[in-house]
């Protein structure tokens, strides 16, 4: 059994214990990283299946602290990346008691209004996701950044899978993501998102959702488009255009390298290259084509790769496509790709 990790262990902690003892204020960065050493401590119990009360009560207990105070110290951005850390985690709620204490601070900034959308939505905190909604909007839309739009985006479509009761209230809010979509390629021209959130309002419509994806990534204005790439390879992929997708996925991954937020699920790419080679794979050994080591040897390495994090479904089908692999080509997997090898339990 894995040694249960103290609080006490976590240098961090030395940070907040140097805070008790100085009559200074804790600043938004100094509890930011404090609070990251127990998600640190909190996710690596969870990965051996237990449970960490102390960690756990630690961070509710800095968050408090730190919004108890009647000064704080720190910029717009510093109560940003705090929240994001906390939500990105899973606590939604202490993002949002977090974004409070900010927008008391900045009450007109549009990242903090925009954060707590998607965070308020999921803790059920809407009386204060309306209000801060309406602030939002009051602000002009030139003044947006990508999250205002992303985040608006999402909390609307949350607002109508919840709360819409007949077809009529369904398209009212459909109409409210439209107008979001066309403003957010209006405003942020230089940005993939606005292309990429006017596509999925095309979902039924693959061909026509290909052509404004094709649109964006042929645009020269747009620096990269990770995630437009990665929106037309999953449309390839299930149209059963295998080299096509190949190549979409990997002018997604070219492109979100230089991506440091708002990027896309690169173990999840790999993992769908791995299978569109293996798709490619099959249809060579039914043509009678002979096998080529470094193909197979290719798809165990993206399904390796992917497999730093993906959830339990998509680690089935690997394990499964794996297996599959071994016995058509009766290549093994190299020793050296040890998540792999774990995965199929050699």
């Amino acid at each position: 059994m894995a040694k249960k990790v103290s609080i006490t262990d976590s240098p961090l902690e030395e940070v907040k214990e140097e805070k008790k003892k100085s009559s200074m204020v804790l600043s938004v960065k100094q509890a930011s990283a404090i609070c990251q050493g127990y998600i640190t401590e909190i996710n690596r119990s969870e990965r051996y299946n237990e449970d960490n009360p102390l960690a756990r009560d630690a961070l509710f207990e800095t968050v408090q602290e730190l919004i108890a105070q009647r000064t704080q110290i720190g910029n717009s951005d510093q109560f940003h990346n705090f929240a994001a850390a906390l939500g990105g985690n899973g606590f939604d709620s202490l993002a949002c008691d977090v974004l409070d204490c900010g927008l008391e601070r900045f009450p007109m900034n549009v990242d903090l209004l925009a954060d707590y959308l998607i965070y308020g939505i999921d803790c059920e905190r809407l009386d204060k996701c309306a209000e801060y909604f309406s602030t939002l909007k009051s602000i002009e839309k030139s003044e947006w950044t990508w999250r205002c739009f992303a985040f608006s985006i999402i909390y609307v479509n949350r607002l109508r899978d919840s709360f819409a009761t007949n077809i009529e209230e369904r398209n009212r809010y459909k109409k409210k993501v439209s107008e979001l979509a066309r403003a957010y390629k209006k405003y942020l021209p230089f940005e993939e998102g606005g292309y990429r959130e006017t596509a999925k309002l095309m979902a039924k419509k693959p061909e026509a959702m290909l052509k404004l994806l094709n649109d964006a990534l042929s645009n020269d204005i747009i620096g990269s488009c990770p995630t437009c790439a990665f929106e037309k390879a999953e449309i390839l992929f299930k149209q059963k255009k295998y080299e096509e997708a190949r190549e979409a996925i990997n002018r997604s991954l070219d492109d979100s390298i230089n991506q440091t937020q708002g990027g896309v699920k690169e173990n999840y790419l790999l993992f769908l290259r791995g299978l569109c080679e293996y798709a490619l794979l099959l249809q060579d050994i039914r043509a009678g084509k002979p096998i080529r080591d470094e193909i197979v040897l290719s798809i165990y390495a993206d399904f390796n790769k992917a497999l730093r994090e993906l959830d339990e479904t998509y680690r089935i089908k690997i394990r499964i496509r794996t297996q599959d692999i071994v016995e058509d080509t009766k290549i093994q997997v190299p020793d050296d790709m040890e998540r792999l090898l774990d995965l199929i339990d050699y």
